[in-house]
């Protein structure tokens, strides 16, 4: 029986390091990497860099430039402004998420222990480790490293802060970045502000609500963020739809999450009715919490990831009831459990276990992959001898007939280097599910050769993806001419450039 025990701790403490250990290196090996992890990135990399230049974040509807998205401005400046002080890159994009992905570990460190044994603790960040691996979103260059950083801090602080005023300033700021992030992010913020409520009342709670909304408000102060522009596109996403499909997702998932600590405390002979009811109001409100963001989330293009930032709220669940397991003096003891109950509880364990650990490791896998497969320095240096050879003119990064992260990584150097952006795909799919269509503007460009170089994917015939229709395809080809190719693309340029410099660039 003991080696049986020693073994199966043995199998648990490996598998609580192997997450730890996971959600640290994947990211680490991202930050480092010369690509991302998906096209949403392409976006916030590069309009992050313009807005930090002092372009516009939310275009007009009718502007020529189609790279405006529905989220709020607070992570295009934190990402954007570091690339200002320390060069715009690869690494410098990232290393605001990344960094918010450990700083929200550290807080959920410091959380558990603050109630729980250091042996519990370790426990409990290894489980949110593996939850935290399914989702590469908790590092990519997007809100939800910086929303899961608000709540997980939010939670430490709550537990930390005796002081009222301290508590007001640290969550009322925490929730002005909440909404500014995404404009529904103050439901995440919900079992936080019960908490607060708890404990110094209602007239707490509505002084942090009011300080929150000034202070989500204040980044619509910079002449380069219209709150006009940016309710426009905040209000196409609602053309989008709800898939029904998505919400069973979240459930299922969810649903895992909470059928493990009743099966535990099954087999510990726990009064699961008097944990419930001893935090009922809690529970209650994080049911709220997690229902309205999973329905909201639930659009075309999303995707569980909405449940990132509801994770450490779970964790938070879960540090209770294990102390409430340590204050009953309950023990892992199956044998006091009917056969019936106790042989599904184990079988519960088991199946939540393995989903847990499959759910962590392929999307983690995938990424490595992706990092293995961004093209590395071949398809940069490419670009770099076409920017040497077109130098002084401007250059982009255009869309041929498929969607290829290969090319899409590359999108934001260009931007990077002085060149204007004109199109981003995933703000052009964005509009197209808003009902809003490419402008007159946008096609103007072309006609007056905004962009003098663009490099289309080799062999693909130029913006032929299903985004564009063929009046913009027919107007790019009266305007542009190939003039070369190179290993990764063809080189189209505007038929009005001189000639002698024309004739001296072409690189077949």
């Amino acid at each position: 029986m003991k080696s049986s025990h020693a073994i199966l701790r043995w199998g648990f403490s490996s598998w609580l390091a192997v997450g730890i250990a996971g959600i640290l290196i994947t990211p680490v090996l991202y930050l480092f990497s010369n690509g991302f992890g998906e096209q949403g990135e392409v976006t916030f990399s590069t309009v992050s860099w313009l807005l930090a230049n002092g372009n516009p974040l939310y275009v007009g509807p009718d502007s020529a430039e189609r790279y405006s998205l529905q989220h709020g401005p607070i992570v295009y400046f934190v990402v954007g402004y570091i690339m200002k002080a320390f060069g715009p890159s690869y690494l410098t994009a990232k290393v605001a998420t990344v960094g918010a992905l450990m700083l929200s570990i550290a807080f959920s460190w410091l959380l558990f222990r603050k109630r729980l044994s250091r042996v519990d603790s370790v426990c409990l960040l290894g489980l949110e480790a593996w939850l935290f691996m399914h989702w590469p979103y908790t590092y990519l260059i997007r809100p939800d490293a910086l929303m899961l950083l608000c709540v997980t801090a939010g939670l430490y602080f709550v537990e930390a802060l005796q002081k009222r005023s301290q508590l007001i300033i640290v969550i009322a700021l925490l929730l002005g970045l909440m909404i500014n992030l995404k404009i529904h992010g103050f439901i995440y913020f919900l079992p936080i502000l019960y908490l607060v409520y708890r404990s110094f009342g209602a007239r707490t709670v509505a002084v942090i609500g009011g300080l929150s909304i000034l202070l989500a408000v204040v980044p619509f102060l910079s002449p380069y963020v219209s709150l006009t522009n940016y309710l426009f596109w905040l209000s196409g996403s609602i053309n989008h739809g709800i898939m029904v499909g998505r919400i069973v997702a979240k459930i299922l998932l969810v649903a895992a999450i909470v059928i493990l600590p009743v099966a535990v405390g099954k087999l510990c002979g726990i009064n699961l009715r008097s944990f419930y009811l001893s935090h009922r109001p809690l529970l209650l409100v994080v049911f709220v919490a997690t229902v309205l963001p999973s329905i909201i989330g639930s659009k075309v293009g999303s995707g569980t990831n909405h449940l990132i930032p509801l994770i450490p709220t779970f964790m938070y669940l879960y540090m209770l009831f294990i102390g409430y397991v340590r204050q009953k003096q309950a023990s892992w003891q199956p044998s006091a459990v009917s056969p019936g109950a106790r042989y599904l509880s184990v079988a519960l364990i088991t199946l939540i276990v393995v989903i847990v650990t499959i759910g962590g490791i392929n999307p983690q896998k995938r990424m490595v992959e992706k990092i293995k497969a961004s093209g590395g320095e071949t398809i940069i240096q490419d670009l770099r001898r076409l920017e040497a050879d077109y130098a002084g003119c401007t250059l982009a990064i255009g869309y041929g007939e498929k969607d290829s992260m290969l090319y899409s990584n590359i999108t934001p150097l260009p931007v990077f280097h002085g060149s204007p952006y004109l199109i981003d795909m995933v703000a052009l799919g964005d509009m197209a599910g808003s009902g809003v269509t490419i402008p007159a503007a946008t096609a103007q460009k072309l006609n007056d050769g905004a962009i003098r170089v663009w490099l289309i994917p080799r062999g693909e015939k130029p913006f032929a993806y299903y985004l564009f229709n063929g009046s913009f395809r027919d107007n790019f080809l009266n305007h542009y001419q190939m003039a070369g190719k190179t290993k990764y693309f063809d080189v189209w340029v505007y038929r009005s450039m001189d000639r002698a410099k024309l004739n001296s660039n072409q690189a077949f």
